[in-house]
């Protein structure tokens, strides 16, 4: 668990630019570059931010939200949380657009609103979330864990996480 973390947060933007060196246009390899204790190590330069926040209504949004994602895919490594009721990255059970969201032909975002959410979200859709290379589902308590147990046996309609399970590696912490 504590791997994925480190992998996760150095390759965030944050990780990326601030923690290590970044050249965002880097120029050939060179496996004996001249390093001394204490300098920061090098990263990616390919790394990516795509900001999935829109101030006005999402719909009108989706255009210039969605512009940046076929950069993602397929997504490297995608690190998952799950709710009590299933959900997944926004795609709540019961929720407006479920069957978009679920959809192999969903385009790269969907506007979701759920019964109890109090903001409309947007979400990658499954087929997106699923076709990643490195899947984990982060889960911590005996609560959770019996979610994914039920979800296991369920169907992504009423289990969303359903949808990206197959092939995801769990990490599950009391």
């Amino acid at each position: 668990l504590k791997q994925l973390t480190l992998y996760c947060f150095f390759t965030s933007q944050v990780g990326a630019t601030k923690v290590l060196r970044y050249v965002a246009i880097p120029g050939r390899y060179d496996g004996a570059f001249p390093y001394k204790k204490g300098d920061k190590a090098w990263t990616a330069a390919a790394a990516h931010l795509v900001p999935l926040y829109a101030d006005g209504e999402i719909e009108a949004e989706l255009p210039k939200l969605a512009a940046g994602i076929d950069v993602l895919r397929p997504i490297t490594v995608l690190l998952l949380g799950m709710g009590t009721d299933m959900h997944t990255a926004s795609i709540f059970p019961e929720a407006d657009d479920l069957n978009l969201a679920l959809s192999p032909d969903a385009p790269n975002l969907v506007p979701m609103r759920a019964p109890g959410a109090p903001e409309p979200r947007v979400t990658l859709p499954a087929h997106v979330l699923d076709g990643a290379i490195n899947k984990h589902i982060l889960i911590f308590g005996d609560e959770k864990r019996a979610a994914l147990e039920r979800a296991e046996i369920s169907d992504a309609f009423d289990a969303p996480i359903r949808a990206v399970m197959m092939g995801a590696t769990v990490h599950w912490a009391q």
